[in-house]
């Protein structure tokens, strides 16, 4: 099994607050050939999306902004409730979860999403996501660069084939570390 690369919030090149989960970043990542979790925070119409972590901040169209096949390899996380009621009544097909700060979360097609730092079991169903958050608790000179170096590459065999995907905001790097 060759593990996915999930794009965070549509993030190639590390976090970027200005353009996370903007349907900019949203397409570029899909353009890229990655998957992407985005942050919904409600619907306005059964096809139109309000983008944001902590606020609304954009509007998505599944009709308009996506090719077809393309709402396939998103990752819908609902921020709130009326998110999670969106997907049931208007995108049931739709790959969706809902989490807070839980070990780990069951999206609507049985993959295990796992919060940051718990990830603990690995497997064809199984989400890391942001393992960048972890290894950089252990080196605090130069993060990315001295923790995928030391920490991921000794291991990168293991990290390539025992997930289904990886969520990081650096998909960019991960996908040549995983190369």
């Amino acid at each position: 099994m060759k593990t996915k690369i999930i794009s965070h919030r549509g993030n190639l090149n590390g976090p970027d607050k200005a353009n996370e989960n903007s349907p900019y970043a949203i397409k570029e990542a899909l353009i890229d050939g990655y998957d992407v979790e985005i942050d919904v925070r409600g619907f306005e119409t059964p096809t139109l999306l309000k983008l944001g972590h902590d606020d609304v901040q954009y509007r998505f169209d599944l009709k308009k902004d996506l090719k077809k096949g393309e709402i396939n390899r998103i990752w819908f996380h609902c921020k709130t409730i009326d998110a999670v009621d969106g997907f049931v009544r208007h995108q049931p097909k739709a790959n969706f979860f809902y989490h807070v700060t839980d070990d780990c979360v069951l999206t609507s097609k049985g993959f295990v999403w796992y919060y940051p730092e718990k990830f603990t079991w690995s497997g064809e169903k199984a989400v890391m996501v942001l393992p960048e958050l972890f290894w950089s608790r252990a080196h605090e000179d130069d993060k990315i660069q001295i923790v995928w170096d030391e920490e991921f590459v000794r291991n990168k065999d293991f990290f390539a084939n025992a997930y289904y995907g990886i969520c990081t905001d650096y998909p960019e790097k991960m996908k040549g570390l995983l190369a």
